[in-house]
Parts: C-alpha cells; structure tokens; sequence
C-alpha cells in the first residue's frame, strides 16, 4: 500500500514539474515574439512620426519592444494565475474531519 502512494506522489511531483516548465517555455516564446512584433511597429511609428517625436528612430522602436515585452507578461502570468484559480477546487470540512486528517500535526 505504501508503495502505491509512494508511486502516486512521484507522478503527482513529475506532472507539477512538467506543468512549470511549459509555462516558463510559454513565458519565454510568448515574450520573444512580443518583443519582435512590438519592435516592427515601433520602426513603423518611427517612420510615420519620428520627425515629429524628435527621437531617433531605434529609441521609439525599443520603447516599443520593452511596452510590448511588459504587457505579453502581465496578460500571460494574469491568464496562468485565472486557469490556476479557475482548477482549484475549494472544500469545506468539518471539526472532526479535520482533526481526523492532521490531528497528529496540531496536537496541543
């Protein structure tokens, strides 16, 4: 019996890893092309109105890819954090339930 908790731990352990990493690699690509797509229209402001700004060109276009950087991580981590809500399931339990469960752990 023992081992089949022991067995269930580790997958529950390897899908908790799994998760995190395609998250970061989410995280990771997501910004990239962010970045990429928001430096391009940077340039495209740049050129429509750099004269008129009075900055050079590449400041805008950077300006840009950091904005474009910024909100591709707020929108990702607020979408993570809506589905981790979302998949959490809230329970409620009696007294003597609880004490049954960690009643070794809160012993007075």
């Amino acid at each position: 019996m023992a081992r089949k908790a022991e067995g269930r731990g580790r997958t529950i352990i390897g899908q908790l890893i799994k998760s995190i990493v395609y998250i970061i690699a989410i995280l990771i690509v997501s910004i990239s092309a962010s970045a990429y797509v928001w430096y391009f229209i940077g340039m495209a402001v740049s050129l429509a109105a750099g004269s008129i700004l009075g900055i050079t060109g590449a400041s805008i276009a950077n300006i840009f890819a950091w904005a474009g950087m910024a909100i591709t991580a707020i929108l990702v981590i607020v979408s993570i954090a809506s589905g981790v809500n979302k998949s959490t399931k809230q329970t409620m339990i009696s007294e003597e339930e609880f004490e049954k469960l960690f009643g070794d752990v809160w012993k007075e």
